[in-house]
Formats: structure tokens, C-alpha cells, sequence
């Protein structure tokens, strides 16, 4: 009995095991777009000229944040069928990011400006990312039947 109830263990231990290796695997990808301008108002007028956007072209955001998920079962050839040993999430993440082509020397007021746009358009579209690393996990127990 005790040789029954360590191998109930071991075998429990093991499954336990390749199911937390499973799980959501994420790729990144940043699309950088180029911008110019002298001054604050001629870069973001041209982030909004050549900036991500939708069907219709009409998009005042300088960042965009695109998410893809995609899944798999991974199954095993048993006599007379097939078992299935687990589920896989992926996620693919995309950014489009600005890129400030500087083509003059900047005052230093517009390259803090700068500054502070990309670090608030980074932060933002992290979020998104956020959301859509939520919404994986989300996926991930739906399809385990959590």
C-alpha cells in the first residue's frame, strides 16, 4: 500500500510539474515611426500625420499597442485515441512607438517635451499590454477548465 500511495505521489508530483511549466508565452515587437518638427506642436502634428491608425485613418494617439493570442493543445498517441497532456497560450504584442527624427538643435525645453511624451506613451501602452497579458491568463484557465 505504501509503494501505491509514493507512486499516486510521484506521478501526481510529476504531472504537477509540466503543468506549471505551461503557461503564456509572450513576444514583443516595437514598430518605431519617424517623426519631425522643431517645435512641441509641429512633432505632434506630425505624429498625428504619420502616426497608428484605424481603417478610417482618424487616430489622435501617438502609441498603439496590437495583440495577437493564439493556443494549442498538446496531445499524445495512446492505443485507440489520443490523450491530451495540456494547453498553450501564446501572445504576440506589438508597439508603435514614435521616433523623433531631429533635425535641428532642439531647445531643450522641446527635448524634455520629448522626453516626457515618450515616457508617457510607453507607459500607457504598457498597460495595454497589461490588459492584454490579463486576458491570456484569462484564455489559459477558460481553456484548462479553471
Amino acid at each position: 500500500m505504501k509503494f501505491l500511495l509514493a507512486s499516486i505521489a510521484i506521478a501526481l508530483l510529476a504531472w504537477s510539474g509540466a503543468a506549471s511549466a505551461e503557461g503564456v508565452a509572450v513576444s514583443e515587437d516595437t514598430v518605431f515611426y519617424n517623426v519631425t518638427g522643431d517645435t512641441a506642436a509641429e512633432i505632434f502634428a506630425d505624429i498625428k500625420r504619420r502616426g497608428p491608425g484605424f481603417a478610417n485613418g482618424h487616430y489622435d494617439a501617438a502609441g498603439l499597442t496590437e495583440w495577437r493570442y493564439g493556443f494549442a493543445a498538446r496531445l499524445q498517441n495512446v492505443s485507440g485515441g489520443c490523450a491530451a497532456l495540456g494547453t498553450d497560450v501564446t501572445l504576440d504584442l506589438k508597439f508603435h512607438i514614435p521616433n523623433w527624427v531631429n533635425l535641428a538643435n532642439p531647445t531643450l525645453a522641446v527635448q524634455q517635451w520629448w522626453d516626457d511624451l515618450v515616457k508617457h506613451v510607453w507607459r500607457h501602452e504598457r498597460r495595454h499590454a497589461a490588459i492584454a497579458r490579463q486576458g491570456a491568463d484569462q484564455i489559459l484557465a477558460a481553456l484548462r477548465g479553471a
